[in-house]
């Protein structure tokens, strides 16, 4: 007999796969040319120091040393993304905890002040996002936060985040919506196995004072890393999509590791080592240029040319861009993703243990 939560899979592929392919059929009519520059965003790392260990984070892998970015780097990298017309700035690193970082407030204020001000949001785990720490980052500049967290159990907390601060958690997101007022967005971004997570008297709070509470249903497993991990703890993860447009992370802008080094992608390359390392020096003397014909271009055109660097073929964080390019190759990433969607499909069907035939006729095994 098939069990709730192999139901449970099966529909949560079913609809990843039913937005995907809804997505791929849009694309199909988006603009023929990029009506603006390849670039609108710039991150960096404030620290790759966490004071947590997520199951289903890199941030247990990584090969760097534990450091700060320095703030002179910070301006530069500001001032560099000034340059180029960025209009958002991220300080959601790769992996580590932003708010570890005691000047982060400085680096803020002088992405926030003119001529040519940036938009400032940041993820955290929120330990160390105390009212006061709040209220002097929203003083500084940021107009958006994510806190990441699990259901408010202690045991699922230090499970899946494995830290023993979900007290202090919660005692800061309760102070925060004591003294939040509209203007800020704030997002809670929850990692949790329950079925009536939503249930939590904090989560309806936070809806009613016009937070965003969204469940993460699927989940990247870092080549396969945390794939086992996860699992056991009820995070299953993203079905791989085939990569036949470039992704949006080399339109988006680039990421800065905090110790300097420089990457296309925000959400895998981890020591910056991959084939999506930039270099930072030519970034930051003309970040435009890197995007609109250097090395971004170049990866770009591995993308179109079916040969997407190694650590992007594993990555489910995968998401294409349509806008300009050409109609062939955004058909040919339809046609690939039907057939990712039939092979996955009935792939998870045979592991709950029902067939195709099963499936199409109803009937029980």
């Amino acid at each position: 007999m098939i069990t709730r939560s192999e139901v449970e899979r099966i529909g949560l592929h079913a609809a990843f796969w039913a937005a995907t392919l809804v997505r791929d059929l849009r694309g199909l009519a988006a603009p023929a040319r990029l009506d603006r520059q390849p670039l609108t965003d710039v991150n960096f790392e404030p620290t790759n120091l966490c004071n947590a260990n997520c199951v289903f984070c890199g941030y247990q892998f990584q090969e760097r040393s534990h450091a700060p970015i320095p703030v002179e780097l910070g301006r530069e990298i500001i001032a560099a993304a000034k340059r180029a017309g960025v209009t958002r700035l991220g300080l959601t690193p790769m992996v580590g905890e932003p708010l570890v970082h005691r000047r982060l407030e400085e680096l803020v204020r002088e992405a926030v002040a003119p001529p040519q001000p940036l938009q400032v949001g940041l993820t955290t785990n929120g330990i160390l996002l105390d009212p006061a720490r709040y209220r002097s980052l929203v003083d500084a500049g940021v107009t958006s936060f994510t806190v990441s967290m699990t259901y408010p159990d202690a045991d699922e907390y230090l499970r899946i985040y494995r830290s023993k601060k979900l007290k202090q958690l919660v005692a800061n997101l309760e102070g925060i919506l004591d003294v939040y007022e509209p203007g800020v967005t704030f997002s809670l971004g929850i990692r949790t196995p329950r079925r009536d997570w939503e249930k939590h008297p904090l989560f309806r709070r936070a809806r009613a004072r016009g937070w965003e509470v969204v469940r993460n249903r699927l989940y990247d497993d870092w080549s396969g890393r945390t794939g086992a991990v996860m699992e056991a703890e009820g995070l299953p993860t993203r079905p791989n999509r085939p990569k036949r447009l470039p992704c949006l992370m080399t339109i988006a802008g680039p990421h800065f590791l905090s110790d300097g080094r420089a990457t296309a992608c925000g959400c895998r390359d981890l020591d910056g080592k991959s084939d999506l390392a930039l270099a930072p020096a030519e970034l930051l003397d003309d970040m435009l240029a890197v995007y609109a014909t250097g090395a971004v271009d170049r990866l770009r055109e591995r993308f179109r040319a079916g040969d997407a660097p190694e650590i992007c073929q594993s990555c489910r964080h995968y998401n294409p861009t349509f806008v300009g390019e050409p109609l062939g190759l955004r058909a040919q990433q339809l046609a690939a993703d039907v057939r990712a969607a039939v092979t996955d499909l009935a792939t998870t069907l045979v592991a709950a243990g029902r067939g195709p035939r099963e499936v199409a006729t109803g009937s029980e095994t």
